[in-house]
């Protein structure tokens, strides 16, 4: 094996909604602060229009600005997406234990070997595959950022925002409790994503990915630092 750690392909997409999030909050923010520089009054009846595709779109300039203002969906969506590249970090690292693969072998991954690992299935909730996939890669939960009680609160959430609820409630916030995990919405209250919380949610999983994936060297290598606790 070199002495490269492992390249996951996930990498470069992880990277292209890191950019997103930023550059479509500067872009957002630039809108913005360009319309208010104009003191664009609450009686301003403007339109707002685009014709792309044979469809046309018009609206008020002053709905255009509540939208850019309103941004969890935006940043909803880019969450959304870095879990599931986790889900398929996961399942490459399976992929590539039961395989016998080493992480050289990650960079010469074909897209029939991708699909094949895009269908691999993770057995049970969260808990379940996260916690066999470290066992089996001989980590320690005080490695990743957050631990596993981070990633079930983001789990929760990702779940909420797939099956379109977009309001907490007390039985979510029970199941993040028995679980060990916070919940960071109030009874009722709007789950609404701002740019810190996804910030925080994207370096938990992102940490988890990283240790998963160092585990596979360290296995191959047989250099761990300690045995991982059951």
């Amino acid at each position: 094996m070199s002495d490269n750690w492992f390249r996951s392909p996930i990498w470069d997409e992880w990277g292209r909604l890191t950019r997103l999030q930023w550059s479509g909050t500067l872009a957002i923010e630039t809108e913005l602060d360009r319309w208010e520089a104009k003191s664009v009054g609450p009686d301003d009846n403007r339109l707002i229009r685009s014709q792309r595709s044979g469809g046309q779109y018009r609206l008020y300039l002053q709905d255009h600005l509540k939208s850019l203002q309103d941004t969890s969906l935006f940043y909803g969506l880019i969450l959304v997406r870095s879990y599931s590249l986790m889900e398929f970090q996961a399942k490459l690292v399976k992929y590539m234990i039961a395989e016998d693969k080493t992480a050289d072998d990650a960079l010469v991954l074909d897209e029939d070997t991708l699909e094949q690992v895009a269908d691999l299935k993770l057995q049970g909730g969260l808990q379940a595959w996260t916690g066999e996939l470290m066992k089996k890669v001989g980590q320690d939960w005080s490695d990743v950022y957050g631990g596993l009680e981070g990633l079930v609160e983001i789990a929760l959430l990702r779940n909420q925002i797939v099956h379109g609820q977009s309001r907490s409630n007390a039985v979510l916030a029970e199941r993040a409790r028995v679980q060990g995990a916070a919940w960071p919405f109030e009874d009722g209250a709007l789950m609404v994503i701002t740019f810190d919380l996804l910030h925080e949610y994207r370096g938990r999983m992102r940490s988890f990915c990283r240790i998963v994936g160092d585990g596979l060297v360290h296995r191959a290598r047989g250099t761990h630092r300690s045995v991982a606790k059951p």
